[in-house]
């Protein structure tokens, strides 16, 4: 077949069910879900574990810089992104992340000592307070007893 001949595809993001239906992946608030697209947006196949993305490209695709900041965080806590280079204000540029389900790609300035493959797998969800508790249980820990209401 010639080259004119073949089709020509635009790049594609493919997420598993097995990623999908993960209970670390259904615990992730939506900005987090919304940050992981963008991070498979960037991922080509051959730039895991240095995949970046600019504060302006983030913003320019509507992410405020508290909102990307703490969509990354979740990503890393969850085990879904591992981040191999510490950027900012210090070391300037970009940080660069690697996708833990996917083989490392890997380049002069990455730290991967104590990057775990497929991450998300060995997550565990922490214990959530029961809201309608929150307040006893917040201070009994200050060593508070809780305000109790008196009859009049």
């Amino acid at each position: 077949m010639s080259k004119k001949n073949r089709k020509h595809s635009e790049p594609f993001i493919q997420i598993g069910s097995e990623i999908l239906n993960s209970p670390a992946y259904i615990d992730l608030g939506f900005s987090a879900r919304s940050m992981l697209i963008e991070i498979l947006h960037f991922y080509n196949g051959r730039n895991n574990g240095s995949i970046w993305i600019s504060k302006e490209v983030l913003y320019n695709r509507g992410f405020s810089k508290n909102t990307a900041t703490n969509a990354l965080k979740e990503l890393r806590s969850h085990g879904f992104l591992y981040m191999t280079k510490r950027g900012g204000n210090i070391t300037g540029g970009c940080s660069w992340y690697a996708i833990t389900w996917q083989p490392i790609n890997q380049v002069k300035g990455q730290d991967l000592v104590n990057f775990i493959s497929n991450a998300y797998k060995k997550w565990i969800p922490k214990e959530k307070i029961n809201r309608s508790k929150f307040g006893t249980v917040q201070t009994q820990n200050m060593g508070l007893e809780p305000m109790r209401m008196q009859a009049h």
